[in-house]
């Protein structure tokens, strides 16, 4: 190397790449920075390095382009470098599953409880109905009394069950109606139970029930879960 030469190195803050051996290996390059224009303007702004203007001897890493090379079209990501690891949390890819799975558990946990919860209270109603319904064979015993004729030669003793004949009517329609009650109730405890028919196609019932913003992305995670615990 010349004595007194400049050895090329990035200005991009927090990388330590220099042209050397180590760089060439890895097949990185450097890229002199713009001398004049809205590219310069554009990678100045993208460094955003505080008091720091760019000289002759200012480049940057190919580190730094998605693609490993700056673009000359403005609307293309590459025009000016946007990758910096100074801005990005380093991914720990174990922490994430097991922070997803962890995630997705909750949300069947929350739904099975809710659901669970809706059918405990549907059932002690419809025992409530039925007990209402219920006829109390002791009440009517009790209502049985003894009378007996004695101005009659053959003292024929007759029973009579008190207050059936203005009531009988009324006692068979409420019967009838508890029963159509329950029957309803019944279809609605059935409607209750939870499948993935319930938000299928619908963005708006997935965010309900499961807190993802569409039923599209509950796919994906259902896959991707799927996959981490049987593949």
């Amino acid at each position: 190397m010349t004595a007194g030469k400049m050895v090329k190195s990035c200005s991009v803050y927090g990388c330590s790449n220099r042209a050397n051996n180590a760089a060439k290996e890895k097949g990185i390059k450097f890229f002199k920075f713009p001398k004049t224009g809205h590219k310069r303007r554009a990678w100045i702004k993208a460094l955003n390095r505080k008091n720091w203007t760019p000289n002759k001897n200012s480049y940057v890493c190919s580190s730094h382009f998605v693609d490993g090379w700056h673009a000359y079209d403005r609307e293309e990501q590459d025009y000016a470098p946007t990758v910096f690891s100074y801005k990005q949390r380093p991914v720990d890819k174990e922490r994430e599953e097991r922070a997803s799975k962890r995630y997705l558990s909750k949300i069947f946990q929350e739904a099975e409880k809710n659901k669970k919860t809706e059918s405990e209270s549907m059932l002690h109603l419809l025992r409530r109905m039925h007990n209402y319904s219920s006829t109390d064979t002791s009440e009517d015993t009790e209502n049985q009394v003894l009378l007996t004729y004695d101005d009659i030669d053959l003292d024929i003793k007759i029973t009579e069950n008190k207050g059936v004949q203005c009531d009988a009517d009324h006692l068979i329609e409420e019967n009838l109606r508890l029963q159509r009650e329950n029957n309803e109730l019944r279809s609605q405890i059935s409607e209750l139970k939870w499948s993935v028919n319930k938000i299928k196609d619908n963005d708006k019932a997935t965010r309900l029930y499961t807190g993802l913003p569409s039923f599209a992305v509950f796919v994906w995670l259902f896959k991707y879960v799927y996959c981490i615990y049987y593949m």
